[in-house]
């Protein structure tokens, strides 16, 4: 198929008739799915913008960022390759458990707590007790109390999730990440608060939430607003959202708008259970525009090669950035 036409319906500029032979397409073979994906992310890649036109607005986040990944590697070198660096209320190293290994789920017995685990490379659907449906996103941490016993039905979230929560008027689901808390009846929304993050980010799609945080007054969210709490300055921004990039992610994609260099790689080690090395400085000071959908470790790395300045070489899980 003609790559204008490929082109055409990716810019949603095809008529019904046309759409449906470009579908037909795709679906004939794999190759023909791969190249249509190839080619979708090269046309809405915007590609890395030009370092130095951001460097004095980004220098001081730049530069505490590589403080952070110093210490990062440093600790890694005495780290077992198995553990992962414990931060804030993180409990131990919970992926060295043998029970997270077969399973993904520990019941802790004693206390009636049970804790929801993903590791790198992988996310899954979890229903909780209350009949609540959670994905819980790749390299992630979900804890409660297997009963929802009281007057709160609470969860413990490190790394990222979606929740349908089922509507209870009478005991509020609260999502506890990091120092923001999400407060809802029954609604549907996405919670990130990874440890690396510069910010925890709540995101509603639909009903409404309350916003609390220990730094100020509580903030209600609309559908498709994302509230986020900076952890250097402990306020809360509201912004407005689409409704893809609301929850992308469930879908397999990864949409980043302006974003640093070194955040696009944490998230693309956390969805295919990968480590990168940057060994050019300059790299740091990339902002990144662009959207993966479904791709492949290597087709994302293609990508890459070919809208930015970038040259990699992967040995097993570690790819290797110049």
């Amino acid at each position: 198929m003609e790559e204008k036409t490929l082109v055409k319906y990716i810019e949603n500029r095809l008529e019904y008739d046309e759409k449906q032979l470009v579908i037909e397409w795709i679906n004939a073979s794999d190759e023909n799915q791969e190249h249509y994906n190839m080619l979708k992310a090269k046309h809405t890649v915007s590609a890395f913008n030009d370092p130095l036109l951001d460097v004095d607005k980004t220098y001081a986040v730049i530069k505490e960022r590589r403080k952070k990944r110093r210490i990062k590697e440093a600790l890694r070198s005495w780290l077992p390759v198995a553990g992962v660096l414990v931060i804030g209320w993180l409990m131990y190293d919970f992926f060295n458990s043998p029970e997270t290994t077969k399973s993904g789920i520990v019941d802790n017995v004693e206390t009636g707590i049970v804790e929801e685990v993903t590791p790198k490379g992988v996310s899954r659907a979890v229903t909780l007790p209350d009949g609540t449906e959670v994905v819980l996103n790749v390299d992630s941490r979900l804890r409660y109390s297997g009963a929802f016993q009281g007057s709160l039905r609470e969860v413990f979230l490190t790394g990222e999730a979606y929740f349908e929560v089922k509507r209870d008027t009478s005991r509020p689901f609260v999502v506890h990440a990091g120092d923001m808390n999400v407060k809802v009846l029954g609604t549907s929304f996405n919670v990130r608060s990874y440890s690396e993050d510069e910010d925890t980010r709540a995101t509603l799609v639909d009903g409404s939430v309350e916003i609390e945080s220990a730094y100020g007054v509580p903030v209600r969210l609309e559908p498709l607003q994302t509230a986020l709490l900076d952890r250097q300055d402990r306020r809360i921004e509201i912004k407005r959202v689409s409704a893809e990039e609301a929850v992308s992610w469930k879908e397999g994609k990864l949409i980043f708008r302006e974003t640093l260099m070194e955040d696009v790689l944490e998230d693309l080690e956390r969805r295919y259970d990968v480590e990168f090395v940057i060994r050019s400085e300059v790299l740091y000071n990339y902002q990144y525009t662009g959207t993966f959908d479904n791709l492949n470790i290597d087709e994302v790395l293609r990508v890459l090669k070919i809208s930015s300045p970038i040259h990699y070489k992967k040995e097993g899980k570690k790819i290797i950035l110049n």
